[in-house]
C-alpha cells in the first residue's frame, strides 16, 4: 500500500510541476484518471489517495515557509 500512495504522490508531483497554475482540485480531479490508468489503485481507497494529495500541498507550504525564513535570517538548528 505504501509504495502505491508513493507512486500517486511522485505522479501528482510531476503533475504539478507540469501545471501553468497550482491547482489542488486539478490534481484531486486527475486521481480518477489515473486509477484508470493503472488498474492496481483499484484496491486504494479514493480518500487514502486524496490524502497523498493533501500532503505533497502541506509539504510544499511547509517547504515555502522554511525557505522564507532562511531568507529573513533565520539558521536551522542542527
Amino acid at each position: 500500500m505504501l509504495d502505491k500512495c508513493r507512486f500517486v504522490y511522485n505522479q501528482m508531483l510531476n503533475d504539478l510541476n507540469n501545471q501553468e497554475k497550482t491547482d489542488k482540485y486539478a490534481l484531486e480531479h486527475q486521481l480518477l484518471s489515473l486509477k484508470e490508468k493503472y488498474p492496481n489503485l483499484k484496491g486504494v481507497y479514493s480518500q487514502v489517495l486524496q490524502n497523498e494529495v493533501y500532503s505533497l500541498f502541506w509539504n510544499l507550504k511547509t517547504l515555502s515557509k522554511l525557505k522564507k525564513k532562511r531568507k529573513e535570517g533565520w539558521k536551522a538548528e542542527i
